[in-house]
């Protein structure tokens, strides 16, 4: 299997995941708020199936599964956001279809509530997932780094092209510059960069 279709797989099961999660936490809250409600079960069953088919479409539409979550910046958040609106967009034309009555789901008075408290979480959840995977990602590579053996480089030279070489140099994780060689025999026991 190619590596990028498998993380991009990786990616949109996380994603749908997270929305569904975001769903059923949001009837929860709903249950908390409003206690005992008639139907109920009606309402999750008809709730999370089109919750599934939302972010599905959502996911979909917006790409954000094709984002290397690693190097994420605002142009994925920006694909986060389509992709909780298309969801939101799904739950409102379920509702105004008529999906939730045909099925004897009464849901006019907390509709509104549990479609709310959904998409925030639908766009929170998958955000610090991300912030968390970036943080982690970025915490390895340095720890990484640190172990890795640096070969020690010797710059040939005192000019401003080779102080510069020099500063790109102590940036790389792969290399460790020790010292200058200048056939200048004044620059004998110099020291240019600490």
């Amino acid at each position: 299997m190619n590596r990028r279709f498998a993380h991009n797989i990786s990616i949109f099961l996380l994603d749908l995941i997270l929305s569904v999660i975001s769903s059923v936490f949001a009837l929860l809250v709903l249950r908390v708020i409003y206690g005992e409600i008639l139907y109920f079960n009606r309402l999750c069953t008809i709730w999370l199936l089109t919750s599934l088919l939302a972010t599905v479409a959502g996911i979909l539409i917006s790409g954000t599964f094709r984002v290397v979550v690693r190097h994420s910046t605002l142009k994925s958040v920006n694909k986060i956001i389509v992709s909780t609106l298309c969801k939101g967009l799904f739950f409102l034309i379920v509702w105004l279809v008529g999906t939730f009555r045909y099925f004897g789901v009464p849901v006019s008075n907390y509709f509104w509530i549990l479609l709310l408290l959904d998409l925030m979480l639908s766009f929170i959840l998958p955000l610090l997932t991300r912030l968390l995977i970036i943080n982690a990602y970025d915490s390895f590579s340095r720890d990484y780094a640190e172990e890795v053996k640096k070969v020690p480089v010797v710059v040939y030279g005192t000019s401003n092209k080779a102080v510069a070489m020099v500063t790109r140099l102590s940036t790389s994780p792969n290399y460790n510059v020790i010292g200058f060689l200048s056939p200048l025999k004044a620059n004998s026991g110099l020291i240019i960069h600490d």
